[in-house]
Protein backbone atom coordinates (compact mmCIF):
# COMPACT_ATOMS: atom_id res chain seq x y z
CA UNK A 1 0.00 0.00 0.00
CA UNK A 2 1.38 3.40 -0.95
CA UNK A 3 0.80 6.62 1.07
CA UNK A 4 0.84 10.19 0.33
CA UNK A 5 2.67 11.74 2.88
CA UNK A 6 6.16 13.86 3.98
CA UNK A 7 9.10 13.61 6.01
CA UNK A 8 9.72 16.71 7.96
CA UNK A 9 13.73 17.92 8.53
CA UNK A 10 13.27 20.28 11.29
CA UNK A 11 16.88 21.49 10.99
CA UNK A 12 18.17 20.99 7.72
CA UNK A 13 21.72 22.76 8.70
CA UNK A 14 22.41 19.92 11.24
CA UNK A 15 23.48 16.54 10.39
CA UNK A 16 21.26 14.01 9.00
CA UNK A 17 21.62 10.28 8.08
CA UNK A 18 19.55 7.82 5.80
CA UNK A 19 19.95 4.11 6.85
CA UNK A 20 18.85 1.13 4.88
CA UNK A 21 19.84 -1.89 2.70
CA UNK A 22 21.24 -2.15 -0.54
CA UNK A 23 18.51 -1.41 -2.83
CA UNK A 24 16.11 -0.71 -0.58
CA UNK A 25 15.24 3.28 -2.19
CA UNK A 26 16.99 5.23 -0.26
CA UNK A 27 17.68 7.50 -2.77
CA UNK A 28 14.90 7.38 -4.99
CA UNK A 29 12.43 7.41 -1.90
CA UNK A 30 14.58 10.38 0.21
CA UNK A 31 18.09 11.81 -1.15
CA UNK A 32 16.47 12.27 -4.81
CA UNK A 33 13.84 14.72 -2.99
CA UNK A 34 16.53 16.18 -0.68
CA UNK A 35 18.51 17.25 -3.07
CA UNK A 36 15.88 18.95 -5.19
CA UNK A 37 14.22 20.16 -2.56
CA UNK A 38 17.18 22.12 -1.26
CA UNK A 39 18.15 23.25 -4.44
CA UNK A 40 14.47 24.54 -5.24
CA UNK A 41 15.00 26.46 -1.82
CA UNK A 42 18.12 28.31 -2.89
CA UNK A 43 20.65 26.27 -1.05
CA UNK A 44 24.07 25.39 -1.50
CA UNK A 45 24.70 21.47 -2.20
CA UNK A 46 27.87 18.99 -1.42
CA UNK A 47 26.89 15.97 -2.92
CA UNK A 48 28.84 12.87 -2.65
CA UNK A 49 28.18 10.82 -5.84
CA UNK A 50 28.80 7.45 -5.19
CA UNK A 51 27.56 5.52 -8.18
CA UNK A 52 28.51 8.86 -10.94
CA UNK A 53 26.39 10.20 -12.36
CA UNK A 54 22.95 9.09 -11.45
CA UNK A 55 22.72 12.05 -8.04
CA UNK A 56 24.79 14.53 -10.24
CA UNK A 57 22.34 14.63 -13.21
CA UNK A 58 19.18 15.47 -10.84
CA UNK A 59 21.21 17.90 -9.08
CA UNK A 60 22.29 19.82 -11.74
CA UNK A 61 18.85 19.88 -13.96
CA UNK A 62 17.11 21.02 -10.60
CA UNK A 63 20.29 23.48 -10.48
CA UNK A 64 19.17 24.85 -14.30
CA UNK A 65 15.53 25.01 -13.63
CA UNK A 66 15.63 26.57 -10.67
CA UNK A 67 18.27 29.56 -11.61
CA UNK A 68 15.65 32.40 -10.39
CA UNK A 69 16.10 30.93 -6.65
CA UNK A 70 19.42 32.02 -5.66
CA UNK A 71 20.64 35.96 -5.51
CA UNK A 72 24.37 34.81 -6.80
CA UNK A 73 24.15 32.69 -9.85
CA UNK A 74 25.23 29.28 -8.69
CA UNK A 75 28.41 27.05 -10.07
CA UNK A 76 28.34 23.75 -10.82
CA UNK A 77 31.34 21.67 -10.66
CA UNK A 78 32.21 17.98 -10.53
CA UNK A 79 35.45 16.51 -9.30
CA UNK A 80 35.46 12.61 -10.24
CA UNK A 81 38.46 11.07 -9.02
CA UNK A 82 37.55 7.93 -11.54
CA UNK A 83 37.29 9.81 -14.90
CA UNK A 84 39.18 12.84 -14.66
CA UNK A 85 37.83 14.02 -17.94
CA UNK A 86 34.64 14.26 -16.17
CA UNK A 87 35.85 16.29 -13.52
CA UNK A 88 36.95 19.83 -12.94
CA UNK A 89 40.16 20.89 -11.53
CA UNK A 90 41.37 21.45 -8.27
CA UNK A 91 44.60 21.79 -6.47
CA UNK A 92 44.91 20.29 -3.15
CA UNK A 93 48.13 21.82 -2.35
CA UNK A 94 47.08 25.35 -3.86
CA UNK A 95 49.47 27.86 -1.29
CA UNK A 96 46.29 29.59 0.10
CA UNK A 97 45.06 26.67 2.36
CA UNK A 98 49.09 26.57 3.79
CA UNK A 99 50.35 29.33 6.54
CA UNK A 100 52.86 26.99 7.49
CA UNK A 101 55.31 24.03 6.87
CA UNK A 102 52.58 21.82 9.65
CA UNK A 103 50.29 22.31 6.24
CA UNK A 104 52.43 21.39 3.77
CA UNK A 105 52.90 18.08 6.07
CA UNK A 106 49.96 17.46 6.58
CA UNK A 107 48.93 17.47 2.85
CA UNK A 108 52.09 15.25 1.86
CA UNK A 109 50.60 13.01 5.10
CA UNK A 110 47.13 12.56 3.30
CA UNK A 111 48.77 12.23 -0.14
CA UNK A 112 50.97 9.28 0.60
CA UNK A 113 48.77 7.28 2.67
CA UNK A 114 45.83 7.25 0.48
CA UNK A 115 48.59 6.05 -2.22
CA UNK A 116 49.56 3.57 -0.21
CA UNK A 117 47.20 2.33 2.29
CA UNK A 118 49.83 -0.18 3.63
CA UNK A 119 51.84 2.78 5.52
CA UNK A 120 49.21 3.11 7.46
CA UNK A 121 49.52 0.28 9.88
CA UNK A 122 53.55 1.44 9.79
CA UNK A 123 53.35 4.91 10.58
CA UNK A 124 56.61 6.21 12.33
CA UNK A 125 58.94 3.49 10.34
CA UNK A 126 62.08 5.36 8.40
CA UNK A 127 60.96 4.14 5.19
CA UNK A 128 57.00 5.45 5.56
CA UNK A 129 58.18 8.91 7.23
CA UNK A 130 61.20 9.61 4.74
CA UNK A 131 59.41 9.89 2.24
CA UNK A 132 56.52 11.97 3.62
CA UNK A 133 58.95 14.29 4.76
CA UNK A 134 60.53 15.15 1.26
CA UNK A 135 57.28 15.27 -0.20
CA UNK A 136 56.41 18.11 2.41
CA UNK A 137 59.58 19.69 1.99
CA UNK A 138 58.87 19.85 -1.78
CA UNK A 139 55.63 21.08 -1.49
CA UNK A 140 56.42 23.95 1.19
CA UNK A 141 59.11 25.01 -1.42
CA UNK A 142 56.79 25.34 -4.13
CA UNK A 143 54.87 27.56 -1.70
CA UNK A 144 57.64 30.07 -0.60
CA UNK A 145 59.09 29.70 -4.24
CA UNK A 146 57.99 32.74 -6.45
CA UNK A 147 54.96 33.46 -4.26
CA UNK A 148 53.57 29.83 -4.96
CA UNK A 149 53.18 30.27 -8.56
CA UNK A 150 53.98 26.31 -8.61
CA UNK A 151 52.18 25.31 -6.00
CA UNK A 152 50.44 22.67 -8.06
CA UNK A 153 50.37 18.93 -7.59
CA UNK A 154 51.35 17.92 -11.22
CA UNK A 155 54.45 20.42 -10.33
CA UNK A 156 54.92 18.55 -7.02
CA UNK A 157 55.25 15.26 -8.84
CA UNK A 158 57.41 16.49 -11.48
CA UNK A 159 59.66 17.36 -8.66
CA UNK A 160 59.81 14.67 -7.04
CA UNK A 161 60.90 12.63 -9.81
CA UNK A 162 63.86 14.07 -10.47
CA UNK A 163 67.04 12.60 -8.84
CA UNK A 164 67.93 13.00 -5.49
CA UNK A 165 71.53 14.89 -6.83
CA UNK A 166 68.99 17.87 -8.40
CA UNK A 167 66.65 17.68 -5.47
CA UNK A 168 68.42 19.04 -2.40
CA UNK A 169 70.80 21.39 -3.52
CA UNK A 170 67.47 23.28 -4.20
CA UNK A 171 65.60 22.83 -0.90
CA UNK A 172 68.52 23.30 0.87
CA UNK A 173 69.40 26.65 -1.03
CA UNK A 174 66.20 28.24 -0.62
CA UNK A 175 65.38 29.53 3.07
Amino acid sequence: KWNKGWINIVNPFRASIVLGTPGSGKSYAIVNNCIKQQIGKGFALYCYDYKFDDLSVIAYNTMLNNMDKYKVKPKFYVINFDNPRKSHRCNPIAPGFMTDISDAYESAYTIMLNLNKTWIQKQGDFFVESPIILFAAIIWYLKIYANGKYCTFPHAIEFLNRKYADIFPVLTSYP
